[in-house]
């Protein structure tokens, strides 16, 4: 019997649009207020995604300590006044780059109408960013479980922040649907963890043959639960 429905947000609820543009201006513009001439937008671009030492992909840095580490990367002291500004720009990169699918807002309400708990499971990892977009576009009161990678330390694929998820909204892997669009990230843990599972194709980066349906768009995902009941 299915109880929830989980929702991935990027590319699935949300859709790119130029974020990693808005992330080098707003660097960028944090340097030059701490009176820094900064690097060219691809040196820094670079210096974000760089990482010191190799990790574990499954494992999830908070935008601080990622800014701290670009601060370095660029050659710069990451000192807390100028780590925070920068992490504080990159926030507002996440506001710019990022749109909500027209459809979101109904697709949720559709879902909570079959009786049905509404989750998030985001690798879009600051939390804050995650509640305050949902909260400005006022469907945060349609949202029973929201779960933001940085929050928790994992990140998808890992089956830590599934069962996370899961286990905040009170129901079995085998009870919920999750709906995503990355084969990888999204398809194959929500399956290995007895999850139903919805890939949406429309920024897909392939099908997966593992999900139990597939739609253009997440405002196909209503009816296709609503025939799991």
């Amino acid at each position: 019997m299915l109880k929830a429905v989980f929702f991935d947000v990027g590319s699935t609820l949300v859709y790119d649009h130029g974020f990693r543009e808005r992330l080098v201006e707003e660097i960028a513009s944090s340097l030059e207020e701490h009176g820094i001439e900064p690097p060219p937008p691809a040196r820094i671009l670079e210096a974000w995604q760089a990482q010191p030492w190799p990790r574990r992909e499954e494992l999830e840095y908070w935008d601080l300590l990622k800014a701290m580490f670009a601060l370095r990367n660029m050659g710069l002291k990451p000192t807390p006044s100028l780590a925070e500004d920068v992490y504080r720009h990159v926030l507002h990169a996440y506001r710019r780059g990022f749109r909500l699918d027209p459809d979101a807002p109904r697709v949720l309400e559709e879902v909570r109408e079959m009786g049905l708990l509404v989750g998030i499971i985001s690798n879009v990892g600051n939390y804050e960013i995650v509640s305050e977009r949902f909260e400005t576009l006022g469907l945060k009161s349609l949202v029973d479980v929201l779960v933001a990678s940085q929050a928790t330390v994992w990140k998808k694929p890992s089956p830590h922040i599934f069962e996370m998820a899961a286990h905040l909204a009170g129901v079995e892997p085998g009870e919920a649907v999750y709906v995503g669009d990355n084969p990888q990230l999204d398809i194959e843990p929500a399956k290995k963890l007895g999850m139903k599972a919805i890939q949406v194709l429309k920024a897909a980066p392939a099908k997966s043959p593992l999900a139990d349906a597939w739609v253009e768009t997440v405002a196909q995902v209503p009816p296709i639960v609503k025939s799991w009941l």
